[in-house]
């Protein structure tokens, strides 16, 4: 609904009351202005009450008419959407008029006068804007400062002592009810139409399955999954519809990893199914061969680390607190973080004498999600330039949604993700040499170093200054389970 409408609205209705003036097609005289103005006082409220019955008793129309059945049909509450009546009654309610005295006109049996009607300018906070709820349409039209004004002539016949209203079917007067039936781009809720949902998998393939009662294909398109692994983003998908069931399927070439896996169906923020499933461990790490799936998941890493060279893998967990803060800082974020976040090292001893040595991103990815975790509300206090909770609280009204967790979980998923490509650069590769307890590493990508063996079959090496990892303190790694 455009404002064309309501400028249209006013037209017509000015149109009508210029001409009867200028055609001067009343004679004057006759009637007493007094009882015109009642008459013209007692339909105006009417109108403004929405009252179709009280309207159509104050007119020469038949009950059967096609006036009184199409003001019937509008007003009588069901040729509309719940929502939109809901937003028309809070329209009337904000209805003035006054009666325009020097319009009055009288004759014997005829008179007309003109009523200046003055609401709230809904089109100005309605049109063009979508809603998540009709409260926030009510909201908008409550707040909304602005007036509009529509001018009616009222056109009465004398019929047994009682001046009524002869211009019914005029179409100024559907215009002036133009606000019941606006078009609302309000969102849907469809949680109401969820028959029953369900997951599935297999080795290599998980869904979720959410059936609805009534067809929603129109609204697909606005949907979207999310899979968790272990609590990180895996995958973000809009899914797809067939037979009234939203299919929400997420796959990898290879086996699934090992672990919990959370599927979401969202519309905007309703959640409309929600599934978990948790997979068994399927392959080991280790064994000299250290073998795993190695899939990769939306970037995050290389799933269980899959070394090139066979051999004896050793782990190692290392500090990476300050190397992730410096990257931090480096893009502008500027609050004193708390917490570790660590990283996985492993050193692969190959059975050729080659040695490789990497991070492991497969546990990066978790760690990332769990440090910013417990760093997300200074980071949007910060961003929002609030200094307390109940001002981040007031920020997510604000935006529309119901508490600041829901902003605070859509943030945090949405940084996460911009670090999902994140890994420190460590590769190494080389040979290595054994001296009783001493292994020699030399690399032609860094400085020879050396490891020490403990009794307990691990190993101990001294990265040295390698970026503020491990807080430059010897690593110490232990053999794969």
């Amino acid at each position: 609904m455009k404002n064309k409408t309501r400028l249209l609205a006013a037209a017509v209705a000015g149109t009508v009351a210029l001409s009867c003036a200028s055609c001067s097609i009343l004679p004057f005289g006759g009637a007493k202005k007094e009882d015109i103005i009642e008459a013209a006082d007692a339909f105006a409220s009417a109108l403004v009450k929405c009252d179709a019955g009280k309207i159509a008793k104050l007119t020469n129309e038949d009950k059967d008419s096609d006036a009184v059945a199409k003001l019937e049909e509008h007003l009588g509450g069901t040729y509309y959407s719940e929502d939109q009546y809901e937003v028309a009654e809070a329209i009337a309610k904000t209805i003035t008029y006054e009666i325009d005295e020097e319009s009055i006109e009288t004759g014997k049996d005829e008179a007309e006068a003109t009523v200046v009607f003055t609401m709230v300018d809904y089109d100005s906070v309605l049109d063009g804007v979508e809603f998540d709820y009709v409260t926030d349409a009510l909201t908008a039209i409550e707040n909304c400062k602005d007036e509009t004004e529509v001018e009616l002539t009222f056109e009465f016949t004398l019929e047994d002592d009682e001046w009524l209203v002869s211009n019914l079917s005029d179409k100024s007067f559907d215009k002036f009810y133009s606000f019941y039936g606006y078009d609302l781009d309000i969102i849907p809720d469809l949680t109401a139409l969820v028959d029953a949902w369900s997951t599935s998998n297999t080795d290599t393939y998980l869904t979720l399955e959410v059936e609805f009662c009534e067809d929603v294909s129109e609204y697909v398109d606005d949907m979207t999954y999310t899979v968790w692994q272990d609590n990180y983003i895996a995958m973000e998908a809009t899914p797809y519809y067939e037979n009234m069931v939203v299919f929400c399927d997420f796959s990898v070439d290879g086996p699934l990893e090992p672990g919990t896996y959370d599927i979401s169906l969202m519309f905007h923020d309703q959640q409309l199914g929600y599934g978990t499933v948790v997979i068994e461990d399927n392959s080991s790490i280790g064994g000299g061969t250290g073998s795993g799936t190695g899939t990769g998941i939306n970037g995050y890493g290389t799933g269980s680390f899959t070394p090139s060279i066979d051999g004896d893998m050793y782990v190692a967990t290392a500090d990476a607190t300050n190397a992730f803060v410096d990257g931090l800082e480096a893009e502008g974020f500027d609050i004193d973080f708390e917490g570790t976040l660590n990283v996985d090292i492993v050193i692969v001893l190959g059975d050729n004498g080659e040695f490789e040595f990497a991070a492991d991103n497969s546990t990066l990815a978790t760690n990332i999600y769990d440090f910013m975790e417990a760093n997300i509300d200074p980071i949007m206090m910060d961003f929002l330039s609030v200094s307390s909770e109940d001002q981040l609280e007031a920020t997510a009204e604000s935006l529309g949604l119901d508490t600041y967790d829901t902003l605070r979980q859509t943030v945090l998923d949405a940084l996460v993700l911009e670090f999902e490509d994140y890994d420190f650069g460590i590769y190494l590769t080389g040979t290595y040499t054994t001296d009783g307890d001493t292994i020699y590493f030399e690399s032609s990508d860094v400085t020879n170093f050396e490891g020490e063996m403990n009794s307990d079959g691990s190993f101990t090496v001294d990265i040295g200054d390698t970026s503020g990892l491990n807080n430059n303190e010897p690593l110490v790694f232990y053999p794969a389970d």
